[in-house]
This record gives C-alpha cells, structure tokens and sequence, in this order.
C-alpha cells in the first residue's frame, strides 16, 4: 500500500510539473513564439498578417503560435495566457529580452531557429520540411 501511494504521488508530481502550455505541446505540435516590445509593434503586426495568409502551410505543418508582447495580453494558439505563463515562457525562450525574437520550437521542444529580424518564413518551412 505505502509503495501504490508513493507511486501515486510520484506521478502527479510529474504530471504536474509542466511549467507552461508550450510543455504541453511537446511531439504535438511546432511553436512560433514571437517576443517583442512596444516599440516593435508594427514589425510583429506585419509579421501576424503574413502568418494569417499562410494558415493553411502553418496547418498542414502542426505549427502553433505564441504572441508574447512586453506590455498587453500574451497569447497562444488563440487563448490568453496567464502572467505566470508568460514569465516562464520568457524565461526558458527570450532570457536576453530582445526587443523582438523569433523562435521556432520542434516537437521535441528544443529550439530550431531564433532571430532578431523579421524570419524569412520560407526559410522556416524549409527547416521544417
């Protein structure tokens, strides 16, 4: 009985552990996430109108989208995220705070590519493909 109760808290623990929705998505889906600050609103607004004609190639390759401004709401896949979220997810993907940093995560979560400028998303896709 005590090991069955050990085994037990043993697995909620890691169940548990997950530290933010990205973990979630690990050998489900790839990640765009995309950091920037106030003042690179009109670069990530450019680069959101890009990635909406493309829904379908971001579809066909399980790719999800993380938004994650420095000031108003932080989103991913289409659902808020909480502050904590957004902190963890700073801190694992954007430690130097780049005024905007692009990074695409594979299924296995590890970082593929990351950028400083506006990605050339056919180079992304090729990286993918």
């Amino acid at each position: 009985m005590r090991y069955s109760v050990a085994i037990l808290f043993a697995l909620l623990a890691v169940t548990g552990a997950q530290a933010n929705p990205i973990d979630a998505e690990r050998w489900e889906s790839r990640i765009f996430l995309i950091f920037h600050q106030a003042d690179q609103q009109q670069r990530a607004d450019a680069l959101r109108a890009e990635l909406q004609t493309l829904a379908c190639e971001l579809g066909n390759r399980h790719i999800k989208i993380g938004w994650l401004p420095e000031s108003g709401q932080a989103e991913f896949a289409g659902k808020a995220l909480s502050q904590a979220d957004v902190q963890a997810i700073r801190a694992k993907y954007n430690p130097q705070d780049q005024a905007f940093w692009f990074v695409l995560l594979g299924k296995d979560g590890w970082d593929k590519y990351a950028t400083e400028d506006a990605p050339d998303l056919r180079r992304v896709f090729e990286l993918i493909d």
